[in-house]
């Protein structure tokens, strides 16, 4: 009995924990759209979005729950190949990055302490720089990025 209570007591917990309305790097949008449900809105992240297509590539633009501004730019099927973010706070990297968590924390070595974190590797790249309320960074696949996009444009 008392560990059915356990149990209980540790679905209730993670049945409260917040799930994030973006796609990973390298993630579809479909990820995205499947996550914008109402009660995903109003609890967690998406304030505002908004898409525009330009060329062969398409943004969208959301606030995390810190207010972070984050853009999130995606090729014609869809896939996330390219992130940017701004805000007071770092956001949540792992949720960004995807399954390109692993590989940023192999090579920064989790380093959190420095104000300019750099990982340039073939399948990604992470360049987050800032201080207390005043964050930003950005993301890459560059086997993803389109024909025609100017890295410059990642702001």
């Amino acid at each position: 009995m008392i560990m059915n209570k356990k149990i209980f007591l540790l679905l209730s917990v993670l049945v409260g924990l917040p799930t994030y309305a973006l796609a990973g790097l390298g993630g579809t949008v479909d990820s995205f759209k499947n996550d914008s449900t109402p009660a995903t809105v109003l609890r967690h992240v998406v304030l505002t979005t908004s898409n525009s297509t330009t060329n062969n590539y398409s943004t969208q633009q959301m606030h995390d729950d810190a207010g972070n501004l984050i853009t999130e730019y995606v090729t014609t099927n869809g896939v996330v190949f390219a992130l940017t973010w701004r805000g007071l706070f770092k956001p949540d990297l792992h949720q960004l990055l995807g399954n390109y968590f692993k590989t940023y924390l192999d090579v920064e070595g989790g380093s959190s302490g420095r104000q300019t974190q750099v990982v340039d590797q073939d399948s990604v790249v992470v360049v987050s720089e800032g201080r207390l309320r005043n964050f930003h960074g950005k993301a890459y696949i560059p086997a993803l990025v389109p024909n025609g996009f100017s890295l410059d444009d990642l702001k």
